[in-house]
């Protein structure tokens, strides 16, 4: 063959295997091999110590495989990743199958979060839910430590004790609105007024001081003076004390502290005698008389 008619022929070579290229079916070429990847979420955290008012843990996802595109380290991951209701943060890839967001904001008590994931976030090989979503805790206020209170350091101040305590910090220009305290006598007592028999009934008043991070309220009440009979300092905290991070109002909450009277604080529960033999070597009787409430020697 000449040079020219050599040309020729390989041009014609390229252009056969050209078209028997173009003629393989398509299922004959490989495809990437995609699989399946679980997603597990950890909530971030919602609990307060004494010190922390904040509601900023980071919330974290893991896949069960590599999920990340080879890139990933370079990713804006800012348009990729949404979450509703929106709340400011930093999301990141850790690892190939590992995300954290970091809130620049409190999360909201009580609040379904719903995470949604674009698909170029991801490996073209990886077959992923689009979307996750989690709860929040919602507020919750109980009532506690409630108790009649006698000042050691002068026995003649008594008072009714109790506490709130929440699972977040409170609202706390609110529950001084709230609280009602009232001294209701268990025996009836004539009234001066109406001349008839019934339950006398007193309101009284309180402070209120918090702890450090403000989840718990103490209440104590003003002296009370020893009423004439047994009575009940009925506690009543109204529905609808808040958390500064949202989430559920507090219900109402009810409890009783009894009260002792002056006819029944203090008596006399026993009476016992003993000999003692005195330092003449003879014997004294001893009386004992044990009480109910504290008394004076006089």
């Amino acid at each position: 063959l000449y040079a020219g008619d050599f040309m020729k022929f390989r041009c014609l070579i390229g252009i056969l295997v050209g078209l028997i290229l173009c003629c393989i079916p398509s299922c004959l070429v490989p495809e990437k091999v995609k699989y399946e990847v679980d997603i597990s979420l950890h909530e971030p955290s919602m609990i307060f110590n004494e010190t922390t008012a904040a509601l900023k843990s980071p919330l974290e996802i893991a896949f069960s495989a590599s999920a990340a595109p080879i890139n990933f380290v370079e990713q804006d991951l800012s348009t990729l990743i949404t979450i509703s209701p929106a709340i400011q943060g930093t999301w990141s890839w850790m690892s190939d199958s590992y995300l954290k967001f970091v809130p620049k904001e409190n999360w909201t008590l009580g609040t379904k979060y719903k995470i949604t994931f674009n698909e170029n976030l991801f490996s073209d090989n990886v077959i992923v839910d689009s979307s996750c979503s989690f709860k929040t805790v919602d507020y919750k206020l109980s009532m506690t430590d409630a108790e009649f209170f006698i000042d050691p350091e002068d026995t003649s101040i008594k008072r009714v004790t109790f506490s709130l305590q929440g699972n977040a910090p409170f609202e706390t220009e609110n529950i001084s609105k709230k609280i009602l305290l009232k001294l209701k006598s268990r025996k009836k007592i004539k009234s001066v007024s109406a001349g008839n028999l019934e339950n006398i009934e007193k309101e009284y008043s309180y402070t209120i001081s918090f702890n450090e991070n403000k989840t718990i309220a103490y209440i104590v009440s003003e002296p009370i003076p020893m009423p004439q009979y047994t009575s009940d300092m009925n506690i009543t905290v109204e529905s609808g004390i808040k958390s500064i991070f949202g989430g559920t109002s507090s219900t109402k909450k009810t409890d009783s502290v009894v009260v002792p009277g002056i006819s029944d604080y203090v008596n006399i529960k026993r009476i016992n005698h003993s000999l003692v033999k005195n330092d003449e070597q003879n014997y004294d009787q001893i009386i004992f008389i044990e009480t109910k409430g504290q008394v004076s020697a006089e």
